[in-house]
């Protein structure tokens, strides 16, 4: 195990350029794609206000302080969740054990990618049938019916799927600064400009 973390530690590894790049995409990954499709039906179903209380409640108590001790501890690893652990476990004299964790944390993502990455590609699938006026003029009816008839074609659900992973792999082998930092640059705002759209359009 001591080999494995002093390779780690020589490992370069990528740093944030700036401050606000990394806030970005902190908020970004907080916001996630789950506030987009799944809140407002959770909210219409729960209680409506009564839910977004109690949501913001568990989040300030919950999420947030997790989120925290998630930068606290890449910025003092500043290695993977497993390493990080680890080291900081040594240095604080505590059991090793606490890497464990780390890869409960990689396993968590995995998971999350494994769900998110389907969706992901429903929303490339779903833009490039919007931007071609698929959906103009249609009911409600009618887009539940593309809707069906989308996810029980097991071909076009791999080939978005396919697309999304190979799309999110062309980022995340480009590293940091070459691949996730410009990406966050652009999209991250364009994102946020998108909740402000969908707001306006609501009221």
């Amino acid at each position: 195990m001591t080999t494995r973390v002093t390779t780690e530690m020589r490992r370069p590894h990528g740093l944030w350029s700036s401050s606000w790049i990394f806030v970005l995409a902190a908020s970004t990954a907080a916001v996630g794609l789950n506030n987009f499709w799944q809140f407002p039906l959770l909210a219409g179903e729960h209680g409506g206000a009564a839910f977004i209380v109690v949501y913001f409640i568990f989040v300030l108590l919950l999420a947030f302080p997790l989120m925290v001790a998630e930068v606290l501890i890449g910025r003092i690893g500043r290695k993977s969740p497993v390493y990080s652990l680890h080291l900081i476990s040594l240095h604080f004299k505590s059991t090793p054990l606490w890497s464990l964790l780390g890869w409960l944390s990689i396993i968590t993502i995995l998971l999350l990618l494994a769900s998110l990455s389907v969706v992901g590609g429903w929303v490339i699938a779903y833009f490039v049938r919007s931007s071609a006026g698929v959906f103009s003029g249609l009911t409600e009816s009618g887009v539940n019916s593309i809707f069906y008839q989308f996810v029980e074609d097991p071909e076009k659900q791999l080939f978005w799927l396919g697309l999304f992973v190979f799309m999110t792999t062309a980022v995340v082998a480009r590293g940091l600064k070459g691949g996730l930092q410009p990406m966050i640059k652009y999209t991250a705002p364009a994102l946020f400009a998108l909740l402000l759209v969908l707001l306006v359009y609501s009221i």
